[in-house]
């Protein structure tokens, strides 16, 4: 990539990402959880179960600053902790029922606010849009695969 491309990218994203959060003050999407413990929802929820070190490893945490993050989460009842069953001394981290309804109602109130975002826009724009987002999101997973 040259150093234009990537210079163009920093240029858009603060745009894009304020343009968002303009949109979610009206969406009310947030919930009770700051975006890192929000993060370790989605993580934790996508692979079904973790364990600390691996959640440390794919939010660019130090252990100690995840550890800590997650003990939170489970005194808030966010998540839960077990013992793995095939192996008493590995620790599985999963999302609780609380945790899915937090997810459940983030997710609604992303809803609303692509719902209204896609109703402002003409038709054609409004394929244009989700075409270009699921052409990042097409992207960023290959990119993740990768890793």
């Amino acid at each position: 990539m040259s150093g234009g491309d990537a210079s163009r990218l920093a240029e858009l994203a603060p745009g894009i990402m304020n343009t968002f959060h303009s949109l979610r003050q009206g969406g009310h999407a947030r919930g009770r959880l700051s975006m890192r413990q929000y993060q370790v929802l989605l993580l934790v929820s996508a692979s079904g179960e973790s364990n600390s070190s691996a959640l440390c490893r794919k939010m660019g945490i130090a252990c100690s600053t995840g550890t800590e993050l997650i003990g939170r989460m489970i005194e808030s009842g966010y998540l839960e902790r077990a013992r793995h069953p095939e192996d008493q001394r590995q620790v599985a981290i999963t999302v609780s029922q609380k945790g899915r309804e937090e997810l459940d109602l983030r997710k609604q109130g992303l809803i609303k606010i692509f719902e209204n975002l896609l109703e402002s826009l003409p038709a054609d724009r409004r394929s244009d849009f989700l075409s270009s987002f699921e052409s990042i999101a097409e992207i960023l997973k290959e990119l993740s695969d990768e890793a």
